[in-house]
């Protein structure tokens, strides 16, 4: 804003021609921008600066560009051009999978809102759940506007995480970007203890019963199953299956309608498939089935 006198007759100059230039580059003025000045002698200038404008200090004037008045310029006065960061994930995925145990990368595209690269800014990586946060530590500045970082995973707990970016650079404003639900740490469902059956020996008019502990630390459901045969058999048959989400889960199932000719030792195994498609066995163990006890 500027306020334009008539030195000549004491009053104010409404309605004069005046040129507002800005520096793009802290020496190069732009073309100007004209306006005039209103009936209390002031002219505004509402400057929104465009991409032509580089970022930090500029110079700035204003003049008379009217032919009833000589030509007179402000002197040289100083502003700043502030620019905002725009975050581009590029990894991981949203909502990507991790088993736990393996690396998670994070990497950003930072730009300004022109889409410059922002090559020398400072950077850093949190990611969260719940109450907890980790911070990465080793933070790489690649070219072209491009930062990341890597962890290891193995002692976060399960299920998904947040990751921010907090992004500081002279003549930027400040950013904090949230990614929500950036990444999911998957587990394998695995057993915690090995299978039995009870009678381990027994007539085969009896009930058997099998058991087994299943965990799946990210709450998946897993479907465990078990098969049985013969020794010696090729052939597994299915006995059953039950449907579990948790940790050291029991899964029990039972068979009492075996058969004379079943008599003899039989093999049995459980599976475990989650719905990641992750899949776990047991080790094979065997049982007998004998002639059924009398009473007479």
């Amino acid at each position: 804003q500027v306020l334009l006198n008539d030195t000549e007759n004491g009053t104010v100059v409404v309605g004069g021609n005046v040129t507002f230039w800005v520096t793009t580059n802290n020496v190069t003025f732009d073309s100007g921008t004209f306006n005039t000045t209103q009936s209390n002698g002031l002219s505004n200038y509402y400057f929104n600066p465009t991409c032509s404008y580089l970022v930090g200090d500029q110079v700035w004037r204003a003049g008379t560009t009217d032919s009833r008045y000589i030509i007179l310029n402000t002197t040289n006065m100083s502003l700043r051009v502030i620019a905002n960061f725009i975050v581009n994930m590029t990894s991981p995925s949203p909502g990507q999978n991790v088993t736990r145990g393996n690396n998670v990368t994070i990497r950003i595209n930072l730009t300004d809102e022109c889409i410059s690269p922002v090559t020398t800014a400072t950077i850093a990586f949190n990611y969260t759940q719940t109450s907890t946060t980790f911070g990465c530590t080793q933070v790489n500045n690649e070219t072209g506007g491009y930062y990341n970082c890597t962890f290891n995973t193995s002692a976060l707990p399960t299920r998904y995480w947040n990751i921010s970016t907090n992004a500081t650079k002279t003549f930027y404003n400040t950013i904090t970007n949230l990614s929500v639900n950036a990444f999911f740490i998957q587990t394998l469902p695995f057993f915690e203890t090995a299978p039995n059956v009870t009678p381990a020996l027994g007539g085969w008019g009896e009930t058997f019963t099998f058991t087994v502990n299943v965990s799946d630390a990210d709450l998946d459901s897993v479907t465990v199953y078990l098969w049985e045969k013969a020794l010696g058999a090729g052939t597994w048959n299915s006995l059953g299956t039950q449907v579990i989400s948790g940790v050291n889960q029991t899964v029990t199932i039972q068979k009492s309608n075996y058969d004379i000719p079943d008599i003899g030792v039989r093999e049995y195994f459980f599976n475990a498939s989650d719905v990641r498609g992750f899949v776990a066995n047991t080790s094979v163990r065997n049982f007998t089935l004998e002639k059924d006890d009398v009473s007479v």
